[in-house]
């Protein structure tokens, strides 16, 4: 994977934690690096369980997880889509590719929340479109930039598969002990014929991983953007 890093000032504000989302956990067959993305996997016994008493952000405090988030709020009306991703293939920052204001204030509430609940951060990756980086500039600081985590509209041709396999490593990497890692990404990047799950996220959210190796791993549920925000 080829990587840029940048770094920015972590900003606060409050948040508060709510009750944890209903456990749906989907188990994902690692794969060879070098196969095409595999079909989905059968439903099997999820491999992590939250305590009743604990709410899944808790639970994602304890270390061990994936974050996949999709980024925060952009004005999806300012650009066409095609026009959006070759301006995200550049990087360019202006209205339709950026955060809005409220995108903005969600980005460092976010980075505030994990700062009040304890969430340790190992390693931050984002897609080098425009919203993603400030996303993950205003949330936690340092992060590193990854094309695995594009959309489908950023591919080069014959791009998708390779980009697929990064990914699935991503979600199945296994962080250190009591630590988190965080990818800022888009919606529809999380689907079947990439990752062997169908996942739909609105902007803020995210689906929590837990990571096995070999790029393998359980989707263990969400955390919407109003637990981050309030």
């Amino acid at each position: 994977m080829r990587y840029r890093t940048f770094s920015a000032r972590r900003s606060r504000a409050r948040a508060s934690m709510f009750p944890a989302f209903a456990l749906a956990t989907v188990m994902l067959a690692g794969c060879d690096a070098d196969l095409a993305p595999a079909a989905p996997s059968e439903p099997q016994v999820p491999t992590v369980r939250p305590e009743a008493s604990r709410t899944l952000v808790d639970q994602v405090a304890a270390g061990g997880y994936v974050l996949f988030f999709r980024h925060s709020e952009r004005d999806a009306s300012a650009m066409p889509t095609a026009e959006v991703a070759i301006a995200d293939n550049k990087g360019e920052c202006r209205p339709g590719t950026e955060l809005t204001t409220a995108g903005i204030e969600d980005a460092k509430a976010i980075g505030a929340s994990f700062v009040r609940h304890g969430i340790r951060v190992q390693q931050v990756y984002a897609s080098p479109a425009c919203r993603a980086v400030q996303m993950a500039s205003l949330a936690f600081g340092t992060f590193q930039s990854t094309r695995a985590l594009t959309w489908l509209g950023m591919w080069g041709e014959g791009e998708g598969p390779a980009l697929a396999t990064e990914l699935r490593q991503l979600l199945g990497t296994p962080p250190a002990p009591g630590q988190t890692i965080v990818l800022i990404s888009h919606n529809d990047v999380l689907k079947a014929d990439r990752v062997g799950v169908e996942v739909s996220l609105g902007q803020g959210e995210a689906a929590v991983f837990h990571p096995t190796g070999r790029h393998a791993f359980a989707l263990v549920g969400r955390i919407p953007l109003e637990e981050w925000r309030r």
